[in-house]
């Protein structure tokens, strides 16, 4: 029999007063038929002739429902075909045959084909020598094969890119799922489609599902009442969002916190926002090849997963792509699924990269170890609480920068956790994203905390202090005259935001000349912060100046020495004995590293009484070093032992011979004193002194002071250990 007598004889199974006019054109007939089918089962066996129309059009009122059709391969039917696996129904059943693989070119054969819903979108790829278009939303679509209702997808492992559509019945939430969007394949399909949002329970639909590989990890989560498990490395997986090539994800910002697979092809290069996190407006193709998802020019099935915006994108060049640095944008994404692990220690060859992870912020008992950087052997979602991006049972998507290892880390306690200090570690993470900030001003709010920035470029602009920096200094230059970046060199560094200070000191170091000024807002220094116990080990940084976060501890702690201290001296309870910290108080302090000296006075102060010392090889001071003309301003300082960078200059006045006025200009009375020599820039200590009633001038060194009848203040040189002549800077 013909394919067409077949029809109608199938036809009348269900109704012998079916018979078309033999009048009727074989156009019209199809419509009759396909009106009838429309309110009839029809059996998969059912063999249709399309005609002369070669599509489905007309049968796109029969959805759900699947027959079958003789075909003749055709590969030569260019621009016939719309879509992959899932076809428009308007495309030629013959090309789309071949494409998909069920015919060869010039064969011919029966084919089951199953009428499915019109899609928002179908899939351009090139199978089987037959080019396929990409669409957006059509009237129809169809597949080729019947619906199948599996309770699992292990068996599709070979599939891997291809969708598939299937007939499930939403069930109950004690079936077994693993993972969030992407699935492991051996998950109870329908549960997994009611968990992803596609299906509702007791409701029965066709669901189309894209196969994927398998995943190195998988998170659960629960939706929908579904509580779906956690999972590591697993050999297959599937996806209910069907493989699209955008060229960008601004389409899907409302999807915030999804994952799902694109298709990605090509070698066209083109714009790129951010770096590992990416705005949803750059170029998807060109992302993929920075990020080293996929080489350009090769085809490749890979995962996003769309993120809340950004205040600010990072640029960076990597595979021979470079993106671009910007501000804001409404959503972001990433390459690759979420996961949510415990902590971060399998993620050290990562260092400078991003990434977001899942997590749930858990209770105050897991271990943490450091402050804003934290060592990656800590517990991650209690780090993230005790950092302040996550509450107590709260989850979220959380971006986390991959550091390396640091020599410290500095305990406290914050949002009911307590973290523990840690010395020496080999990883370490922040939970603040990579920047590359031109200066530090927009910070000014977040002092005390730690975080690392990108930095770059050989151009050195202005800079204000030294190893305390004000904000507005351009911060790549500063981290060359701090010696923590070579000038040209890219590198991460770890800045700390710090209470603004009154004057900033001027030095040059490392090729770069630092200004001195008066107040700025808020300050910064490089490195995070420690609480050292005593500074025995900072004797190789004399006249640096360090931020340290100390507790205040009480009068038992052994301390030596007043305003200069023995580095062996408890350092918070010297703090506490300078006037600098209370008992009990948690505070950044900076310090001063100081020679050593030969002899250390005792004293007591606040509660604290520290000790005498003969000749010792380092010290400390809680003073900032600073580098005034005079030492007026100190008057209201008498009794104290304050260290000062000290240029000499011979042609300026001095009054007295050995205690000074307080007028008297400083680098010339050091001179004249015999602390420094001429034309040198060390670092002295000065004792602050009442006035007198009388100075006596004198020539000395090459310099004549004069003599005065009293002063108001006046100061002394303490007779250091530095060897005469040794410049610092």
């Amino acid at each position: 029999r013909t394919a067409q007598s077949q029809v109608i004889t199938s036809a009348r199974r269900y109704s012998t007063k079916v018979k078309p006019p033999p009048a009727m054109s074989m156009h019209l007939h199809l419509l009759v038929l396909a009106t009838l089918f429309s309110f009839l089962p029809i059996h998969e066996s059912f063999i249709v002739s399309l005609g002369g129309t070669d599509n489905l059009a007309n049968y796109r009122n029969l959805t759900g429902q699947s027959f079958q059709v003789i075909v003749t391969g055709n590969n030569q039917n260019w621009f016939s075909v719309w879509g992959t696996d899932i076809y428009t129904d308007s495309s030629s059943v013959a090309a789309a045959a071949v494409h998909a693989g069920v015919l060869l070119n010039g064969q011919t054969g029966t084919l089951t084909v199953t009428i499915l819903s019109a899609q928002t979108s179908y899939l351009a790829t090139t199978r089987n020598a037959v080019n396929s278009q990409s669409s957006g939303s059509s009237a129809g679509s169809f597949c080729f094969g019947s619906l199948s209702s599996p309770t699992n997808l292990m068996s599709y492992r070979g599939q891997v890119g291809r969708m598939f559509p299937f007939l499930l019945q939403g069930v109950k939430s004690n079936a077994t799922v693993y993972g969030t969007d992407i699935y492991g394949d051996q998950s109870n399909l329908a549960a997994a489609a009611v968990h992803s949002g596609v299906l509702s329970v007791g409701q029965t639909r066709i669901i189309i599902v894209t196969i994927l590989a398998g995943q190195n990890s998988y998170v659960g989560s629960s939706r929908n009442n579904v509580t779906s498990l956690p999972l590591g490395v697993w050999n297959g997986s599937f996806s209910f969002f069907q493989l699209a090539s955008p060229s960008t994800l601004d389409p899907y910002q409302a999807l915030v916190g999804r994952s799902f697979p694109v298709l990605l092809s090509g070698g066209f290069i083109s714009w790129v926002g951010g770096s590992d996190i990416y705005s949803t407006n750059s170029d998807l193709r060109s992302a993929s090849v920075h990020a080293g998802v996929r080489a350009q020019g090769q085809t490749a099935i890979v995962i996003v997963t769309i993120l809340a915006g950004q205040s600010s994108y990072l640029s960076t060049t990597l595979n021979g792509v470079e993106s671009s640095s910007f501000g804001s944008w409404a959503a972001s994404f990433c390459f690759g699924t979420l996961s949510s692990p415990t902590n971060l220690t399998s993620y050290r060859n990562q260092t400078g990269r991003m990434f977001p992870f899942l997590l749930q912020g858990v209770k105050s008992n897991a271990t943490v170890y450091g402050t804003d950087i934290y060592g990656d052997q800590s517990n991650l979602a209690a780090a993230a609480v005790h950092s302040g991006v996550l509450s107590v049972g709260q989850t979220q998507t959380i971006i986390v920068t991959i550091l390396a290892g640091q020599n410290s880390y500095v305990g406290s306690s914050r949002s009911n956790i307590t973290s523990l200090p840690l010395g020496v570690w080999n990883g370490s993470f922040s939970f603040f994203q990579l920047i590359s900030p031109s200066t530090l001003d927009p910070y000014q709010a977040l002092v005390g905390r730690s975080f690392p920035v990108l930095l770059s470029g050989g151009y050195i602009g202005w800079v204000g202090g030294s190893d305390i920096y004000s904000t507005n200094s351009d911060l790549p230059s500063a981290s060359v005259h701090a010696g923590v970046r070579a000038k040209g060199q890219t590198a991460i560094v770890i800045v700390t935001i710090l209470a603004g200070q009154s004057s900033y000191l001027s030095t040059t170091i490392n090729g770069v000349s630092s200004s001195s000024f008066d107040a700025w807002g808020a300050s910064f220094c490089f490195g995070s912060l420690s609480s050292p116990t005593n500074l025995t080990s900072y004797r190789s940084q004399a006249g640096r100046m360090f931020a340290f976060l100390l507790q205040g501890v009480k009068s038992n702690a052994t301390v030596y020495g007043t305003d200069i201290y023995g580095d062996q001296s408890n350092l918070a309870a010297a703090a506490v004995h300078s006037g600098v910290l209370p008992v009990g108080q948690t505070q950044i302090i900076i310090v001063t590293i100081l020679a050593g000296q030969k002899s250390y006075v005792g004293s007591s102060r606040n509660n604290i009484t520290s000790l005498p010392l003969g000749g010792w090889n380092g010290s400390f001071s809680f003073f900032q070093l600073t580098s005034p003309p005079n030492l007026v301003d100190y008057r209201c300082q008498v009794g104290r032992a304050i260290p000062f960078l000290v240029t000499a200059d011979v042609w300026n006045s001095v009054w007295g011979t050995g205690i000074y006025t307080d007028d008297s200009d400083l680098g010339a009375a050091a001179v004249h004193n015999g602390v420094i020599l001429n034309g040198v820039t060390y670092i002295v200590i000065v004792n602050i002194l009442p006035g007198i009633s009388g100075y006596s001038g004198s020539t000395k060194n090459g310099i004549t002071s004069y003599s005065s009848s009293d002063s108001p203040g006046s100061y002394s040189f303490v007779n250091t250990s530095y060897p005469t002549g040794c410049a610092l800077y």
